[in-house]
């Protein structure tokens, strides 16, 4: 499920909070080691540099799955892949762990028993928390300015999207197998960005949401969001179309069934907008205005 899947791995929604020794300012932070619990801080450390890059101890075990993580293969075989109750973390005793809110309480106060202060991320609800979440990272891993860069080039690409955004904007829903996101979502986010209306959004869903397929149905919306399943994303998009119930849309009869990678999709950190450009290429006005760009066919 897109919205319960997207907390369930990378964390639920609500605000930051940090562990032990979180409040110290950035001295001495650049001689910390850190450690990883979740797919955005993997993403997030690697974007940070070699300089951040060379003291963390451990990323998560979710670091080099596909359907989550922007870094597959990223980080170097000699980083553990761990997690959070493992004897190898405990005895490592990272300055920082980074876990996510849905962390086990226990598994939080195993860690900072063992010396291994904990920073939690909490709150996943769009472009904001992602700022505010890079931000954080990187003041704890004692590379402020790195963390300013990044979320000043998020900013100059959200710049660059929201200056061409088309001028309609069809009403969308993502599903997957019963769950919708409506407002408060990185999704809500996503699909306006990528000049969508979120429709769920606009019916006063706030969060992730389980839907009927008739009440999905009766909204008749003109694209739904899906991620992509084996064997592709086309493959899922023709399965969804031809299901009953979904075949009778006008998102099914008109092409509008639309499947992003779950990588992209899912995210909470930069491939949030890798989601827009992906959404934004299949939009109905970019497709008429690759039509009127073919060459004609001369007789």
């Amino acid at each position: 499920m897109i919205g319960l899947l997207a907390c369930a791995l990378l964390a639920a929604c609500g605000r930051a909070s940090s562990g032990a020794g979180a409040s110290q300012d950035n001295e001495g932070a650049g001689r910390r080691t850190l450690a990883s619990q979740t797919v955005l801080s993997d993403e997030v450390l690697w974007e940070l540099g070699p300089g951040v890059q060379d003291r963390v101890v451990a990323v998560s075990v979710m670091a080099d799955d596909p359907r989550y993580s922007a870094v597959v293969d990223r980080w170097p075989a000699a980083v553990p892949r761990l997690a959070g109750t493992s004897e190898t973390l405990l005895s490592l005793k990272p300055g920082y762990t980074f876990v996510a809110s849905f962390t086990a309480a226990e598994t939080r106060a195993l860690l900072e028993r063992h010396g291994a202060p904990t920073h939690v991320l909490d709150g996943f609800t769009g472009f904001a928390d992602y700022r505010r979440h890079v931000t954080d990272i990187a003041r704890l891993a004692g590379d402020a300015a790195a963390g300013r860069a990044l979320v000043e080039d998020f900013d100059r690409e959200i710049a660059t999207l929201t200056a061409s955004l088309p001028k309609r904007a069809p009403a969308a829903v993502s599903y997957n197998e019963g769950t919708i996101a409506g407002d408060a979502t990185s999704f809500h986010d996503v699909v306006e960005l990528a000049g969508y209306r979120n429709l769920a959004a606009t019916r006063g869903v706030t969060g992730h949401r389980s839907v009927t397929l008739e009440q999905l149905i009766s909204w008749d919306p003109e694209v739904i969001i899906i991620p992509c399943g084996p064997p592709s994303c086309e493959a899922s998009e023709r399965a969804l179309a031809r299901r009953p119930g979904f075949s009778a849309t006008r998102a099914a009869r008109g092409g509008g069934v639309l499947a992003i990678p779950p990588h992209h999709l899912y995210s909470v950190g930069r491939g949030m907008l890798d989601a827009v450009r992906a959404l934004r290429a299949r939009h109905p006005e970019a497709a008429t205005a690759n039509a009127n760009d073919l060459p004609s066919n001369p007789r």
